[in-house]
């Protein structure tokens, strides 16, 4: 398995043992995210698994659901599915292929490492969503906050991640990363 598959993989699997997690009266609790509710966050990382086979596939980024749309009526199920089919694109060619990704021309497999930023916070995002606290992988944590600090200026764009948040003192690498995103911790 290659580098960027790797890490994304791994945080596919912290994702669905989130996901596994949710009850049934629980996929419209708020989110740290103003506009999503449990079931929109598990319907953006449905989008971003479609996004990455899209890319792997066709070398097109691609047009995707609404995230409620894309979470379905089973959010448990169509993670899964879109999981299943998207990592089954993940050839050694197309993990090679260069494509034009929304953050630059790279190939897919860097483009998965870029990415796996997006399933931790998310899954951290949908944790807080269902009141459970969510320990992510250490290592995940400390490749992703130190390949996004230097985009801290991109990051504060409209409808990207809002302010930093400032971390309580003495906080783990995990809190400082939420922080840094926005989170309030």
């Amino acid at each position: 398995m290659s580098e960027g598959q790797e890490k994304y993989s791994r945080a596919l699997d912290g994702a669905q043992a989130v996901i596994g997690m949710v009850k049934d009266d629980q996929w419209e609790a708020q989110s740290p995210c103003p506009d999503w509710k449990a079931i929109d966050v598990v319907g953006h990382l449905v989008q971003g698994l479609g996004m990455a086979s899209s890319l792997a596939t066709t070398g097109t980024v691609g047009s995707f659901a609404p995230t409620r749309d894309a979470a379905g009526a089973d959010p448990k199920a169509s993670f899964a599915a879109a999981r299943s089919a998207t990592e089954a694109t993940f050839t050694p060619e197309n993990l090679a292929k260069v494509v034009q990704s929304p953050f630059g021309e790279m190939p897919v497999d860097q483009f998965l490492g870029v990415i796996t930023l997006d399933v931790i916070t998310h899954t951290w995002d949908l944790g807080r969503a269902i009141g459970q606290e969510v320990t992510l992988e250490p290592d995940l944590v400390h490749d992703c906050f130190e390949n996004v600090k230097p985009l801290d200026a991109i990051l504060r764009q409209p409808n990207l991640f809002g302010p930093k948040v400032e971390p309580p003192a003495g906080a783990d690498e995990q809190t400082e990363l939420m922080a840094f995103l926005g989170r309030v911790v």
